[in-house]
């Protein structure tokens, strides 16, 4: 019986894991572009909460919905007047990606993507690792990989 437990616990653990980590995206924009960050949801039940959250900053969100209302108290002052859903329609549509404008290095680093249903805890949906580029600034990585 403990034989069995371990495995079922090493099975359990690999699909939450691969889970949670499937939905990976990385994204590369120039300095003063804007970004879209991807995330999409359920359309079968109903939103209650949609959060964008870059993990790094203090508890404030880039951009937060409860009910339809935009959380503009807990939204990071970084993201005020720059950050906006890509579709009017994202209850319905369950499209929940943003665009950031005018982005800087600043911006880098990683976003995730989180959806409430029905009064249930928040579930993730998406993570976005952002890479902000300077305009004429040499990359190094492109030629490693020539």
């Amino acid at each position: 019986i403990k034989y069995f437990n371990v495995n079922a616990f090493l099975i359990i653990m690999f699909l939450f894991f691969y889970i949670s980590f499937s939905d990976q995206k990385e994204l590369t924009v120039n300095q003063e572009a804007d970004a879209t960050l991807e995330c999409s949801g359920s359309t079968n039940a109903t939103v209650i909460m949609i959060r964008w959250e870059k993990p790094n900053l203090t508890s404030a969100c880039v951009i937060c919905f409860i009910d339809d209302q935009l959380q503009k108290d807990i939204q990071h002052e970084l993201f005020k007047n720059r950050v906006d859903m890509t579709d009017p329609k994202w209850k319905e549509t369950g499209n929940f990606s943003v665009s950031l404008k005018n982005v800087t290095t600043n911006d880098s680093g990683t976003y995730i993507c989180e959806a409430g249903y029905n009064g249930q805890e928040p579930v993730l949906l998406s993570t976005v690792t952002l890479k902000v580029e300077v305009q004429g600034e040499f990359n190094f990585t492109q030629l490693n990989e020539q």
